[in-house]
């Protein structure tokens, strides 16, 4: 049985940390290499880091300084962040990442998917699905038009290796994964699940981790803004729960 695992989250823009709500208004937190420090000192899992350059600010992914901070990453580590041709995930994995996180680049042409599936292999494919929520209805939150349950089912199908759930309405917030969602969704799973957005407390980890098909927790601003490290969320889950040492 694979052992679960708690997941740091870092974005970032330039060579910066930054922060958002339900992935929106980034505010900068300090320097990414700083925090990418810290997480190892902090003995986590893995590391996963969003560049959001290009997105807020219309710049070229900066692979030279993607080498460097693998450099000093001494855990597994999986970056995404406007990823849409083979040539740069083939630049990621040589500057030291483990696995890729592609979200909007296969939702919007899903022949990249199966050409970076054809080119690395499923097993460094995550594949990021933001599902958001209007008080009525769950969507994926570039298209509203594709089922999101339909869109994970695709995923599953062309065999990615993980899948992320963001849920964009919890993003930021602190207010408690969406269990709702994972009810929603519980059925339909067949491949691991990651799920993101949400976490406030350890209480909050163990609800979506002692959930079968959940096989990572992330998070974000827990970690950023209060005393808790992954080393002493895992201390507060129960036994049961089978984590990664």
């Amino acid at each position: 049985m694979l052992k679960k695992r708690i997941i740091p989250i870092l974005q970032y823009t330039d060579q910066f940390s930054i922060k958002t709500k339900n992935f929106t208004k980034p505010r900068n937190i300090g320097n990414l290499l700083q925090y990418v420090k810290v997480f190892n000192r902090r003995q986590s899992d893995e590391l996963s880091l969003i560049n959001l350059t290009k997105e807020f600010s219309n710049k070229s992914f900066d692979f030279s300084y993607l080498e460097e901070i693998a450099a000093y990453c001494n855990m597994p580590l999986s970056v995404g962040g406007s990823i849409s041709q083979t040539q740069e995930i083939e630049k990621l994995l040589v500057a030291g990442t483990d696995k890729v996180v592609l979200g909007k680049s296969i939702l919007n042409d899903h022949q990249f998917l199966k050409s970076v599936i054809k080119n690395f292999g499923s097993q460094i494919i995550i594949a990021s699905v933001d599902i958001n929520f209007n008080e009525k209805n769950y969507f994926l939150n570039f298209n509203k038009n594709i089922n999101y349950l339909d869109y994970i089912k695709f995923l599953q199908d062309e065999g990615v290796g993980e899948i992320l759930i963001n849920c964009v309405h919890k993003e930021g917030q602190m207010s408690g994964f969406d269990l709702m969602l994972i009810d929603k969704i519980y059925n339909d799973l067949q491949r691991p699940i990651l799920i993101n957005g949400g976490a406030s407390s350890s209480n909050d980890f163990k609800n979506v981790l002692e959930i079968d098909k959940i096989q990572g927790a992330c998070a974000s601003s827990i970690f950023l803004f209060t005393e808790e490290t992954p080393n002493s969320i895992k201390k507060q889950i129960p036994k049961s729960i089978l984590l990664r040492n």
